[in-house]
Order: structure tokens, then sequence, then C-alpha cells
């Protein structure tokens, strides 16, 4: 598989580097292509992640640009460090996933939970907590109504379905 990620800034768009793509901030906006093999031929997914703190239209905040601005640390994750994910909802329609503080008191009985570290993932299901595991997913199985968190072990992603309503998008990021 390959990917190309491209940083909407206003009137134009700026390619990501490898070693960035994964890294989104919720002040800017984000064009996505996958190209990969499937069934003898090559496919294409393109879409789009727009930032939470972003400008509707596809217009960036300039999240580093504030960082550096104001002299803060950018605690954002870095292959360097870990990354909790917690993964919450009841439907597809409400399902999202929200990066939140490494540490045991972030845990939830309620929740889902991805680790993320430089050598490895790992999942953490609450013992209250509700999920459908997919084995064996395969493309057919992520549907357009669907919200889901795919892990291939290499990489953690989220797949909203093109059909799923734009609130419900919003709420997954």
């Amino acid at each position: 598989m390959l990917a190309w990620v491209w940083r909407v800034d206003e009137e134009s768009k700026t390619q990501l580097p490898k070693e960035d793509i994964g890294k989104f901030y919720s002040g800017d906006c984000y064009i996505c292509l996958y190209s990969y093999h499937s069934n003898s031929k090559n496919d294409h997914y393109l879409c789009c992640w727009i930032g939470k703190e972003s400008i509707e239209g596809g217009f960036s905040s300039g999240y580093k640009s504030y960082i550096a601005d104001k002299g803060l640390n950018d605690e954002t994750y870095s292959p360097e460090t870990s990354a909790l994910i917690e993964v919450s909802g009841t439907s597809i329609h409400n399902t999202k996933a929200l990066q939140v503080v490494v540490a045991a008191t972030s845990l939830n009985s309620y929740r889902c939970f991805i680790l993320q570290s430089a050598s490895s993932v790992s999942t953490w299901y609450g013992n209250q907590s509700t999920i459908e595991e997919v084995y064996n997913c395969e493309q057919d199985d992520l549907l357009t109504e669907h919200v889901m968190i795919l892990d291939t072990h290499a990489e953690v992603m989220v797949w909203v379905g093109q059909t799923v309503d734009l609130k419900e998008k919003r709420k997954c990021f």
C-alpha cells in the first residue's frame, strides 16, 4: 500500500513527508490518497480529514505555527513517544476515537483503548465495553454507512464510510 497526504493551506496544498503521514492536527485539513493492489488490479481510496478546529472550506488555522508562536511544547504523538486512543460509541453512527493522556487513570471500563508506541500496538477492552471484532476483514466489510477502526498490526486506521451523516463524521474526529 502506498499513501500520500497533503495539508491544505488556504488555496494551496503541501505534501507531507513520509515520516509525518498519520500525524493529523485538529487545526488543519488534509487530503489523503491510498493506493493498493486488490484482486489483480490497482485500487485507490481518496478522502479528506477536516480538523475539529479548522475553518470550514479547507482553510487551516496552523496548529504548528500557533504552538511555535506561543512557545508551547508540542505534545502530539510522535514515533518516539506513545499514544493512547480511546474508542467510544454505542453504534456505527456515534463511534469516535480520541487521543487521551497515556496513564492508567485514562482507562475506563466502558470503553476500548488502543496503545501505540514506537515498537508495538496493543488493544485494551474495558470489561463493560461492547465491541464487535471482525476477523479476516476484507474490503467488502467496509460498508459506506459504517465507522470502523482497522488494526492491521502495522497501522491503525479509522474507516468513515461515504454515506455516514456529516454530523456523525465530525464526531469521529
